[in-house]
């Protein structure tokens, strides 16, 4: 038998140095699934999000926040992700993404009773993810921003400019989004998805089309340019304002869906940590996000984030705030650390488990 032929996965496969929560193509969430591995600190940290989460579907709440700390090598982020497919409960092959990891448990340990009790719960909500890197993403130095550009991207699969984006949305609760983008599409001889992030390039066609779409409320072009100017004012809409909106559209999908399966709005973003580095205004930032979610969603926003750091030491780090420390750590009720302590053991089951026919033929090798 040759050596490679001893172990169960492919020894030459390609293994990503580290997870990236924006590369989410199928052959990635195959592998990051199928080879998981649910170590103690996982264990643990999945058995807090769990019972907290799924309480939720019954019990509204205003502790919406989780902040996941972890150094590097600590896989903090590939935990975010597992969060993410667990939530989702995609189809990977045949199999749906919790089924895939229940196999990852290990039936020995007492905490798998209580993961699969969880798992059961989180299904019985229609889970709604948006996931990101803060860093890799950002419109600007507002967190709110670049937040709500991924909702109108990755959630309603439109334009993450958001003045092209909030465009698309009125125009879809309208029932005049198709003709709307016909029309563009026809004025400047390109597929719609393509041009629409160069608004100032279709700008005049979008005037064209808004007039031709609805001249009840655009008479003319003037009347549309001023709406398109109106929309992009509105880019600075405040907190409460996009929080209520988000609740609003979970109360859309709340009505339209299974009243047994309550929809919730997730959003995970990832390297907070070192987006709010020092700042003390992206940190305050983030907490008036957190707050505006428990207040106005009470269960149905969450706010889920990653970081190097723990809560406490950044908020230690920025002197000038220590004296709202009480305030924000609420706001992050849920804080979970990870650690690399079971590098080894991740090592020796992802790259070195061996087949069931490579344990036979080592053991008749150490046997002689």
């Amino acid at each position: 038998m040759q050596i490679n032929n001893i172990f169960e996965l492919e020894i030459k496969r390609r293994i990503p140095a580290v997870a990236k929560v924006d590369d989410i193509d199928h052959a990635t969430v195959v592998q990051e699934v199928r080879e998981d591995v649910v170590t103690i600190p996982i264990e643990e940290a999945l058995v807090r999000f769990l019972d907290i989460y799924g309480e939720t579907r019954v019990n509204p709440t205003d502790q919406i926040g989780v902040w996941i700390a972890g150094f590097f090598g600590s896989g903090k982020s590939h935990f975010a992700k597992m969060l993410n497919y667990l939530l989702k409960n995609p189809q990977i092959g045949s199999q749906h993404a919790i089924d895939l990891f229940k196999s990852r448990l290990d039936a020995n340990s007492a905490s798998t009773k209580t993961i699969l009790g969880g798992l059961h719960k989180i299904q019985q909500i229609d889970n709604h993810v948006v996931m990101f890197n803060i860093e890799a993403n950002r419109r600007n130095v507002s967190i709110m921003s670049t937040l709500y550009s991924q909702y109108l991207e990755q959630e309603r699969k439109l334009s993450g400019t958001i003045t092209v984006g909030r465009l698309e949305l009125s125009l879809l609760r309208r029932g005049l989004y198709d003709a709307f983008k016909k029309k563009v599409e026809k004025e400047v001889g390109e597929k719609g998805e393509t041009v629409r992030e160069d608004f100032t390039m279709v700008r005049a066609a979008a005037v064209k089309a808004l007039v031709a779409v609805d001249p009840t409320l655009y008479p003319d072009s003037k009347a549309a340019d001023k709406a398109l100017d109106d929309l992009k004012n509105q880019e600075n809409a405040s907190i409460t304002e996009v929080t209520k909106e988000l609740v609003a559209y979970v109360d859309e999908l709340r009505a339209a869906g299974n009243p047994e399966r309550p929809p919730h709005l997730l959003f995970i973003i990832d390297e907070i940590g070192q987006f709010v580095g020092r700042e003390k205004d992206r940190l305050l930032e983030l907490q008036t996000i957190s707050e505006a979610f428990g207040t106005h969603g009470k269960g149905k926003l969450w706010l889920i984030v990653t970081s190097q750091q723990e809560l406490k030491q950044m908020i230690s780090d920025i002197t000038t705030i220590q004296d709202e420390f009480g305030r924000i750590i609420t706001r992050f009720d849920t804080r979970m650390t990870l650690t690399a302590s079971d590098v080894e053991r991740v090592l020796e089951d992802r790259i070195l488990r061996k087949s069931d026919s490579g344990q036979v033929e080592l053991s008749q090798i150490f046997a002689r």
